[in-house]
């Protein structure tokens, strides 16, 4: 009896000072935040309700590929119910990045999708594959154009009108996907009609894919950030295709990069780690004070967190979480200028450890640490990408106004740029490299974030087309 008081009297005072100590910590806590004048609301970081006749996920063409029983589009939504996007993939495996290696989309391995079959499945017939992927999309030419000019006419794309934590940490899956497949099924498009010289159609295929990816750029689930990564980097391989081939005019050249200059990943990250670190603040927060016996956290993929020890710790310490949480993601947010146009690393995965965050979230909180190449998922590699097909564009219009490149990218300015963009890691201009006459190398830095031009082994991140030059090194 006198062992189960003192074990009683030790259990309840250890419980007592924690619960004291992680109170006092949260009040002085939100007594700074006051006096800075932030606020731990997330609802005005969520988008406000779109009228249903400005969003594309409420357009009759859009809903038609949701729809299971719409008998006379059944063929697209359940052939593209079978497309992998692979968002997350690094880059030797992730659809359409192959620009990156200076190669051609393997159009073979798109086919199927098509309804048809591969000339011979090696890609060595590769206007044959091409040729088969437009037939087989044929068919559906008319709903895909409904759906390019809904992508172009309306402004918004918001699949469900909640504000609050449940609209970051547990979004609408299936019309998420099916956007994302739509997108990668334009550009597979885009490429068949570059291989076949059907350079207008690609075009606006091109286009499509751009404006596919600034709706998607309104989403603001936990994966957002990281899926318009995706879907720009993936954007680019037809773009690159037409531009080693010099098949673009230049009005089709200014439309493409008047597109890619409307998106700012850095500016997105931020906002992106802001959303999701007060959504999880938000239901943090409540677990001390409910009566909930049983503690399970909502996750991105549709299911919950759960471990046993969080129904035996201190209820209090989820306060201690919260304070942890917001430190991380200030910390994230200050390593980033976006003025600068530059993002620093320097956040390590320890600083994670220990708090409950489904992978994508700490996916995105770590994107500093993560240098690993040319991969989608690096903020820094996909807004150097983008900034890099933006002065490709704008080489080409100069190209074709006094048939030879530039000697130097200040000759863009102001005529075809504002100003020249800037190397994310860096922060100072692109590297820019005349070669020859006929071509060129845009150089990003890099992870390491040195310029390694004259070493055998290089991790640059370089956009270019000659076969002869160096290719980057993940």
């Amino acid at each position: 009896a006198v062992f189960a008081t003192v074990a009683a009297t030790l259990v309840v005072t250890y419980f007592g000072y924690h619960t004291w100590r992680s109170k006092r910590a949260w009040r002085t806590f939100k007594t700074a935040l006051q006096q800075s004048g932030e606020s731990l609301n997330l609802a005005p970081l969520l988008p406000e309700r779109a009228p249903d006749d400005a969003n594309f996920a409420r357009s009759p063409a859009f809903l038609a590929l949701l729809s299971k029983t719409n008998r006379e589009s059944t063929g697209l939504p359940e052939r593209m119910r079978s497309i992998d996007v692979p968002a997350n993939s690094s880059a030797g495996n992730s659809a359409l990045m192959d620009w990156n290696r200076q190669t051609n989309s393997p159009l073979h391995l798109f086919v199927g999708w098509a309804g048809q079959q591969s000339s011979d499945g090696s890609g060595m017939k590769r206007q044959e594959d091409a040729a088969a992927i437009l037939q087989g999309l044929q068919s559906q030419s008319a709903t895909l154009g409904e759906l390019a000019a809904a992508a172009a006419r309306l402004p918004a794309f918001q699949v469900s009108t909640n504000r609050d934590a449940g609209a970051v940490l547990r979004p609408v899956r299936e019309p998420i996907l099916m956007l994302e497949r739509l997108h990668l099924l334009f550009q597979v498009r885009a490429c068949a009609s570059v291989a076949l010289g059907q350079n207008a159609d690609a075009a606006e295929d091109v286009l499509t894919g751009l404006r596919l990816a600034r709706l998607a750029r309104q989403l603001p689930d936990v994966r957002s950030t990281v899926r318009v990564q995706g879907l720009l980097t993936r954007s680019l391989q037809p773009l690159w295709e037409g531009l080693s081939q010099q098949a673009w005019t230049e009005p089709q050249l200014a439309a493409f990069q008047h597109e890619l200059a409307g998106f700012n990943l850095l500016a997105d990250f931020t906002n992106a780690v802001r959303r999701v670190v007060l959504a999880h603040i938000e239901v943090w927060r409540a677990i001390p004070d409910s009566t909930d016996t049983y503690i399970a956290l909502p996750a991105s993929d549709g299911g919950y967190l759960s471990e046993p020890a969080w129904q035996l710790q201190p209820r209090a310490w989820w306060f201690e979480s919260c304070i942890e949480l917001h430190n991380v993601g200030r910390d994230a947010i200050e390593q980033v200028d976006v003025a600068a146009g530059r993002i620093q690393s320097s956040i390590g995965w320890s600083d994670l450890s220990g708090l409950p965050l489904d992978s994508p979230s700490q996916e995105l909180l770590q994107q500093q640490s993560m240098w690993w190449g040319a991969y989608p998922a690096s903020v820094a590699f996909a807004q150097t990408s983008v900034n890099q097909a933006i002065l490709a564009c704008a080489l080409e219009r100069f190209r074709l106004a006094n048939r030879v490149y530039p000697e130097t990218l200040e000759q863009l300015v102001p005529a075809l740029l504002a100003r020249v963009p800037h190397d994310a890691v860096s922060g100072r201009p692109m590297i820019y490299q005349p070669v020859g006459e006929g071509s060129f190398i845009t150089r990003g830095v890099g992870p390491n974030g040195t310029d390694d031009r004259n070493k055998k082994a290089s991790d640059d991140w370089l956009w270019t087309y000659s076969t002869n030059t160096p290719s980057a090194k993940e």
